[in-house]
């Protein structure tokens, strides 16, 4: 949702700065004491924020298209996302919303024609990850291009460290973190 400020009180969740009366936001719907609420960014943390990449699993389902396929492990997808700096400086995401790239386009188009945003669909983060086809498919997709005759590229998912083996002390994956999982307070 982009939405001009009704006052000068909301901060954006991002960066943390004001955002002014007037001035254009993006909303995206989080969690503060166990209730739903609106969270609030300046346009371009927001599209700082989004990424492709691949699937990792085969549970996801388009925000877009709620009663639709999911979207198959190793296929591109879009995060919309809401990052967050822990207090241990580990940037996390703390809402999102998954995407086939072809049901973003329109959204997309909204969301990086807001003034002062200067992300494009060819430089949303993570597209360098992707195979050299995959990331035309993708960009042709969030463009809005007719992609409708070419199959669905399927690429190999990054692998990331497994959260049991950090949670419970174990060594850590190879090519994962080395730092030592920290109690929980």
């Amino acid at each position: 949702e982009v939405v001009g400020a009704t006052s000068g009180r909301s901060s954006c969740q991002t960066c943390g700065e004001s955002i002014g009366k007037g001035e254009h936001r993006v909303g995206m719907v989080g969690r503060s004491s166990g209730v739903s609420c609106m969270k609030w960014m300046h346009p371009q943390c927001f599209a700082l924020n989004m990424r492709i990449e691949y699937a990792p699993t085969g549970r996801a389902r388009c925000n877009a298209d709620r009663d639709g396929a999911l979207i198959g492990k190793g296929e591109p997808r879009l995060l919309m996302r809401m990052m967050k700096t822990s207090c241990g400086g580990e940037v996390v995401a703390k809402a999102q919303q998954i995407y086939k790239p072809a049901n973003a386009a329109a959204l997309l188009t909204r969301y990086l024609s807001v003034e002062g945003v200067s992300v494009t669909a060819a430089t949303i983060g993570g597209l360098d990850e992707l195979e050299a086809e995959h990331r035309q498919w993708a960009v042709d997709a969030l463009e809005g291009r007719d992609i409708s005759s070419r199959e669905v590229p399927v690429g190999t998912p990054a692998t990331k460290p497994r959260a049991a083996a950090a949670r419970s002390g174990g060594e850590a994956e190879a090519g994962g973190s080395e730092a030592a999982a920290l109690p929980k307070p």
